[in-house]
């Protein structure tokens, strides 16, 4: 039988109080240092952390789903991952159905679906229909024997890909409910990332410093190189789209830019961000990132970083802050601990 564990939650504090007059939010990140996902205000250039939902020493980090009122998180010891839903603003915290161990987790790019690799099984987890907590579908990964670098699932969760490297070069495959196929060889992928509500999606390659497109990944499977180092990709650790799917914004760690690109036009915006774009988190707008990064934990810097891809001049601002935000398990970029 399942164990609910329940936390109140002031209205006001995410936001949410019917009786005054809200401003306009952003979105939401876990915060190490108060232990608790906290609401972010404001705009572009003009944001603040606001406080929020504790969830006390439980919980080792947590995963916020983009522009949703729910996140996933593993407890401290690595043993269960919880699902917790602040949606009616009493936030009900319960662990996600099937999940027993350590994984590597990624929520798909509207919230709608998860997935995690659990290394003890070489098994993925797929989750369809968040919030709600249903029994996940399993995908069996006996056959692939190198370690899992990254994972990626489509919003409706029938497909997941998977990449996975022995150190020095990897695979990228995609998995469907027919089984398992190799879509690329011989590069080093730590991010890969769908499109909200389709199956395109976006694979980093490190090793040749390549983004690349890959049209109806799990059916037809059409992959291009959309920039290079040409471009100014330069070892990118992270990958995401647009809310329309229209752009996709690269960090890079060899030149500490953030690349803006445009799908249609073809194009290439670089933006320095003088941190280690190491994990995008979008937030409200249609191309505003939160940048995640293992930062020098010693950082003076009392601020966190945000990327406007919406400006016509694609832009880094600070948010003010006196503690550690995460994003997917990673320090938010300039943070303080």
């Amino acid at each position: 039988m399942h164990k609910y564990l329940v936390f109140i939650l002031p209205l006001i504090a995410l936001g949410q109080n019917s009786g005054s007059i809200a401003g306009p939010v952003l979105g939401y990140a876990y915060d190490e240092g108060s232990r608790g996902i906290r609401l972010i205000s404001g705009v572009p250039g003009a944001a603040s952390y606001e406080s929020g939902l504790p969830l006390g020493s439980a919980l080792g980090t947590a995963y916020v789903a983009a522009n949703r009122n729910f996140a996933i998180a593993p407890d401290k010891l690595g043993e269960q991952l919880l699902l917790i839903d602040w949606t009616t603003g009493t936030a009900v915290t319960q662990p996600l159905e099937g999940a027993v161990g350590k994984g590597v987790i990624a929520l798909s790019p509207s919230g709608d679906s998860a997935a995690a690799f659990f290394p003890a099984k070489n098994q993925i987890l797929v989750w369809t229909g968040l919030p709600k907590n249903s029994n996940p579908r399993q995908i069996d990964l006996s056959a692939i024997s190198s370690p899992v670098t990254a994972v990626a699932v489509s919003d409706e969760g029938a497909v997941v890909l998977v990449a996975v490297s022995d150190g020095n070069s990897g695979t990228v495959y995609a998995a469907t409910a027919d089984g398992l196929a190799s879509l690329r060889a011989g590069g080093l992928f730590p991010a890969l990332s769908f499109a909200p509500h389709s199956h395109d999606a976006v694979a980093a390659d490190q090793l040749a410093d390549q983004v690349i497109l890959i049209r109806d990944a799990g059916g037809s499977s059409t992959l291009s190189v959309i920039a290079s180092s040409g471009q100014g990709v330069g070892k990118p650790a992270s990958a995401a789209f647009s809310a329309d799917g229209n752009f996709v914004v690269v960090g890079n760690l060899r030149t500490t830019t953030l690349l803006r690109l445009d799908l249609a036009a073809g194009s290439a915006v670089s933006t320095d961000c003088a941190c280690r774009p190491e994990r995008l988190s979008r937030l409200t707008g249609n191309s505003i990132f939160l940048i995640g990064s293992t930062a020098d934990p010693d950082s003076s810097s009392l601020a966190v970083t945000l990327f406007d891809g919406d400006s016509s001049s694609p832009r880094v601002s600070l948010i003010p802050s006196a503690t550690l935000a995460s994003i997917d398990g990673r320090r938010v970029a300039g943070g303080k601990q």
